[in-house]
């Protein structure tokens, strides 16, 4: 006699997927659910302005605490031969040299991640844009 099981394989194909918006919540908390969470990622030929991008940063920080979850970048100041990385999750900041610098032959790019709700692609844009040297 063979057994009554179900034998494998005949999944329901839901797969975890959700297409439907959520729930409101009654009283949403601001961490608590990520409805408006966006990247924003902006990529630089060439060098920044060390003084403009830290009013931009700074000013960016004190504007979007609430709102900017995380942004890292990869840096280069005009007048400096290193390579920078900047890392900040909400307003703890930290930006200092890479060891070992810029490979021989490696591209001296600027790139930079915004993560966070609500995000103004342009705004970050035009803003980081401004901050070449």
């Amino acid at each position: 006699a063979h057994g009554g099981g179900h034998g494998g394989g005949g999944g329901h194909g839901h797969g975890g997927e959700d297409d439907g918006p959520l729930p409101k919540a009654k009283k949403p908390k601001r961490s608590s659910h990520l409805s408006g969470v966006s990247s924003v990622g902006i990529t630089i030929i060439g060098e920044l302005n060390e003084k403009k991008f830290n009013e931009f940063m700074s000013n960016l920080l004190q504007r979007k605490a609430q709102d900017l979850y995380r942004c890292k970048g990869v840096l280069k100041f005009k007048g400096s031969p290193e390579k920078f990385v900047f890392h900040g999750v909400h307003e703890q900041v930290h930006f200092g040299p890479v060891d070992g610098g810029w490979g021989k032959d490696e591209p001296k790019v600027v790139k930079m991640v915004f993560i966070g709700r609500n995000l103004d692609r342009q705004e970050l844009t035009l803003g980081f844009d401004a901050c070449r040297a």
